[in-house]
């Protein structure tokens, strides 16, 4: 199975539960980055989330995802 038949359904209902039912379709050479990658995404996504409720800043969405892209490269 690809990463991208790993994105968020309706059947799960929260964060926890997607996360720990994707894990095990990732082959487990891949779970670490696997889940380095899940957690770079919410960091990052918190950081927005701060940036726009406390200093009125908003990154696009593109601008975001080069955000995370770059992270993941000094990661």
């Amino acid at each position: 199975m690809g990463w991208q038949g790993l994105t968020p359904t309706p059947d799960h209902l929260d964060l926890s539960e997607w996360w720990h039912w994707s894990r095990k379709q990732v082959d487990r050479q891949f779970r670490k980055a696997f889940d380095a990658l899940v957690i770079l995404v919410c960091w990052l996504l918190w950081k927005e989330r701060n940036s726009r409720v406390f200093q009125n800043v908003s990154a696009s969405a593109p601008e975001l995802v080069l955000k995370i892209q770059d992270e993941g490269k000094l990661w």
